[in-house]
């Protein structure tokens, strides 16, 4: 049988006892989140270790069966804020991306790429942090001009995320953006027969022919004049997107047709459930077998992975995007 055991740290406290641990991570989303709840008393005396937590303390999340060789990290980052109730403490961390709540200089740029942008944020939170930091950038997107007032770094790589939708990460000290699906980051195999759980399976297959969509991208120039790019076929959905001050029609054809690239195409959508292993996550491809149905069999690009572990039992909730083979 196996045994579940974890390895949780925050600074140079080793937290051994816990009620439940979160893991909630996406493509979609800035940052990562892990919460972690524990009781607020053991054998009725408060536990000591709490007053010892600092926000900004590193965070480091292992999770595995059996043995320690078993362990695998499944979140790095910093802690966020301690919350003490009488039901317990409940403990909110976010991955790498949190360093970069710093603030930047007040300032307009004129005809910056996501890029440029980029590298300003870094610059802010090497020299805040000191730290070693650099910037892969594979998405080609530009704006006529991008206002900085008031603003954290987090707060320009939210913005930027939100009107353009590239996959923005830290990995190997390094912050990456990138298209959707770019990249190999991993790959894990599940089977409908053997180790996936059939009460967490939500996945509806569904052909090309039948995920008709539509996009509508808009924005104004620098004259304050709409521009309009469409991407797709009507006669199904409607997505219509709004960004502010670009003139560039490429960079709104870049949005328009990453938002296709979700959609459209033939195989599963929606999310199924295993357990801690195999270990997945988010950019993974994952491959899935059906037995009964193997024209059904293909990869899929993981866009979100949740994970939920107690002492009664771990499992990780894969959402999938568009089917790559």
């Amino acid at each position: 049988m196996l045994k579940l055991i974890h390895d949780i740290r925050i600074g140079n406290i080793h937290i051994r006892r816990l009620d439940k641990v979160e893991i909630r991570k996406s493509v979609e989303n800035l940052c990562d989140t892990a919460t972690i709840s524990m009781p607020a008393t053991i054998y009725n005396k408060p536990l000591k270790d709490i007053k010892q937590l600092k926000v900004g303390d590193s965070v480091h999340i292992q999770l595995g069966y059996n043995s320690d060789d078993n362990l695998k990290t499944e979140f790095k980052g910093y802690l966020k804020s301690v919350q003490t109730t009488s039901e317990g403490v409940k403990i909110e961390c976010e991955d790498d991306i949190y360093l970069f709540r710093v603030p930047m200089n007040d300032e307009e740029i004129k005809s910056p790429t996501v890029e440029q942008l980029l590298k300003k944020c870094v610059a802010a939170v090497v020299k805040q942090h000191n730290i070693s930091l650099s910037v892969d950038c594979k998405y080609d997107f530009s704006y006529d001009k991008f206002t900085i007032h008031k603003a954290t770094a987090y707060d320009v790589l939210k913005k930027i995320q939100d009107e353009a939708k590239p996959n923005i990460f830290i990995k190997d000290k390094t912050l990456c953006i990138y298209p959707q699906f770019y990249g190999d980051f991993g790959r894990a195999k599940y089977d409908f027969s053997k180790n996936i759980d059939a009460d967490g399976l939500d996945l509806i297959y569904k052909r090309e022919d039948e995920r008709k969509l539509l996009v509508e991208v808009t924005a104004k120039d620098s004259a304050g004049k709409e521009i309009k790019v469409i991407e797709g076929a009507p006669g199904g959905d409607k997505i219509t997107k709004k960004l502010p001050f670009i003139s560039n029609n490429e960079s709104l054809k870049i949005v328009a047709k990453e938002t296709l690239n979700l959609n459209i195409y033939t195989g599963y959508e929606g999310s199924f459930t295993g357990w801690l292993v195999p270990f997945c996550d988010t950019g993974y491809k994952v491959e899935l077998i059906d037995p009964e149905e193997e024209f059904k069999n293909g990869t899929y690009y993981v866009t979100a992975v949740d994970i939920e572990y107690s002492p009664s039992g771990g499992k990780r909730k894969i959402s999938l995007g568009k089917r790559l083979s």
